[in-house]
């Protein structure tokens, strides 16, 4: 029945098709895809109750987009990350060029970081690149997506890796903690112990930005102090708060 009604992951795929050919210099159809499917996996969760209502990302928030192959559009490929068209390889240009509103950024990967390198040797499946505002500025980052298994980490210091096959041992990952049980051991780890918000000056953060969303938007709230209900209320911040709010972003 849903299908009749056009309602599938590979009939929307057809249904963004007209609108990614509008944009087809900077997304590919293969990106349309993909930001296709997450706007379908985003409805059975309304659709059985998982979930009250579909969240539209914002200007102001992080985003990401990947691909579903590294043969066309956003591709990592010789060591950058290449998006859109480029130039032709030729005897006087050995090396491809991008086009106009097209993008080649070399790819860097920390010195130190053997577990990278050692899985850039593995075919590279396809890539996602995402955004993360860090202290008031946008970074970028990209997402490898590798064929094959990882790698150990037998190099780092005090790592034992047993070279046994048949041993198995079990993971049970938790929001905070991890679970390991074995034959012999059983240990409970928490996750990232040196991320601990620092509560207190969140809620000084917190009391700062509704103080000046209150100064900025005096018109939006009754007499005794709350906010208005039921009328459509257009929101004016300053850029104090807009400060305020990345770092309580960064705190968090």
């Amino acid at each position: 029945m849903e299908q009749s009604y056009g309602y599938s992951e590979y009939q929307l795929h057809a249904f963004v098709a007209p609108m990614q050919a509008k944009f087809a210099k900077n997304i590919g159809s293969f990106e349309a895809q993909k930001l296709a499917t997450r706007a379908f996996q985003a409805i059975p969760k309304v659709q059985y109750r998982q979930a009250k209502k579909v969240n539209f990302k914002r200007w102001s928030d992080d985003f990401s987009i990947g691909n579903k192959s590294n043969i066309t559009g956003l591709r990592y490929e010789d060591g950058s990350i290449i998006w859109g068209k480029q130039t032709r390889v030729s005897k006087v240009n050995p090396v491809s060029q991008p086009k106009k509103g097209s993008i080649r950024v070399p790819l860097i990967i920390k010195r130190n970081d053997y577990y990278a390198q050692v899985a850039l040797n593995n075919r590279t499946k396809y890539v996602r690149v995402i955004t993360r505002e860090i202290r008031g500025e946008v970074r970028y980052f990209a997402q490898l997506v590798q064929e094959g298994f990882p790698p150990d980490k037998s190099w780092k210091k005090n790592r034992i890796v047993s070279g046994d096959e048949t041993k198995r041992v079990g993971l049970d990952v938790g929001t905070s903690t991890l679970a390991i049980s074995s034959e012999k051991n059983v240990e409970l780890h928490e996750l990232a112990p040196e991320c601990v918000a620092d509560n207190k000056k969140l809620r000084k953060i917190e009391r700062a930005m509704d103080r000046s969303k209150r100064a900025t938007n005096p018109n939006n709230y009754n007499k005794d102090g709350t906010l208005k209900r039921g009328v459509k209320l257009a929101w004016h911040f300053s850029k104090r708060y807009l400060r305020l709010k990345t770092s309580r972003k960064d705190l968090h």
